[in-house]
C-alpha cells in the first residue's frame, strides 16, 4: 500500500483553503500573545526594582477583567478588520489602519 511521504502532508496542509476570517483572527491572537510577553518582560523589571503592587481579592473582579480583555480584543479585531475591508472603496486608508495598528 502507498504511504504519504511527510512532504505530501505538509503540502496537503498547505494547499487546503482558509477562512479568512478565521486566519486574521489567529494571527491577531497571536500578536496579543506576543504583547503578552512584553508584559512579562515589564513584570521582571518591576520585580528587580521591588515596586509594591496592591492586587484585588475578589474573584469576580478578575472573572469581570478576564471577560473585558477578550471582548477588547475582539473589537479590536473587528474594527481592524472594518477599516481593512473599507480599503477597496476610500483611498488613503493607509493613514487610518496606522492608528488602529
Amino acid at each position: 500500500m502507498f504511504t504519504p511521504m511527510w512532504w505530501e502532508l505538509l503540502f496537503k496542509l498547505i494547499l487546503r483553503p482558509l477562512g479568512i476570517f478565521s486566519f486574521w483572527l489567529s494571527r491577531d491572537s497571536v500578536d496579543k500573545l506576543l504583547n503578552f510577553f512584553t508584559f512579562l518582560e515589564l513584570e521582571i523589571v518591576l520585580a528587580i526594582f521591588k515596586f509594591a503592587f496592591w492586587f484585588p481579592t475578589k474573584v469576580e473582579t478578575y472573572a469581570i477583567f478576564t471577560l473585558l480583555v477578550i471582548l477588547a480584543i475582539f473589537l479590536y479585531f473587528f474594527l481592524s478588520f472594518v477599516i481593512s475591508a473599507t480599503a477597496f472603496w476610500a483611498e488613503e486608508i493607509w493613514a487610518t489602519r496606522c492608528f488602529l495598528g
